[in-house]
């Protein structure tokens, strides 16, 4: 195995939240993580017969390895809303070589997972109690008081009872600066890529 794979095995960054999958310039596969395995599973990720990328993302990271300046992150595809919340950071791992080749990265992380951890967090850290702490990770996933209160299944007014202890012991008064605080939050078992 070459150095720079290890590295990459061995990063902290990458947990176990992360994705990983490195490919060639011709885009097949040479390592994935069981979280990448997820989400080839998931159809998230799609692998033609021959083990190379395939289908959108193919045709994504074709034209990424064109335009290597292009720094920004993909936008990965899914049939539900949990498509805004992945994204995709491809990096080179090995130069280039002059005929064609080289080594590439495909980074996949969940940002709505990452929230969430952040979330879990920042409930350790306040001391909130488990129906806190569930209507503080509604919250942060975008759940309303009303939509948090049916999954809890607890009335609106607990909800909105329980929204009220999770601010005070926080510190904030409204939900926007929740997920705000949340979001700027240390902590979370996945580092930002």
């Amino acid at each position: 195995m070459h150095a720079p794979v290890d590295a990459f095995r061995s990063d902290a960054r990458f947990s176990a939240r992360v994705a990983l999958a490195m490919f060639d310039g011709d885009l097949r596969v040479v390592l994935r993580n069981a979280e990448a395995e997820a989400l080839i599973a998931q159809g998230l990720l799609s692998i033609d017969a021959h083990g190379r990328f395939a289908g959108a993302l193919g045709r994504k990271l074709r034209a990424r390895l064109a335009t290597p300046q292009d720094e920004a992150p993909l936008v990965l595809g899914v049939a539900d809303r949990r498509e805004i919340y992945f994204g995709a950071v491809v990096t080179p791992v090995l130069p280039v070589a002059s005929g064609g080749g080289g080594l590439f990265a495909l980074l996949v992380r969940d940002a709505l997972a990452e929230l969430r951890d952040k979330a879990l967090a920042v409930a350790r850290r306040h001391g909130l109690t488990e129906r806190e702490k569930r209507m503080l990770v509604l919250i942060v996933e975008g759940y309303d008081p009303s939509r948090a209160a049916r999954d809890l299944g607890v009335a609106r007014s607990t909800a909105r009872t329980h929204l009220q202890r999770v601010f005070d012991k926080i510190g904030v008064t409204r939900q926007s600066a929740l997920v705000s605080f949340v979001a700027r939050s240390p902590g979370g078992e996945m580092a930002s890529i």
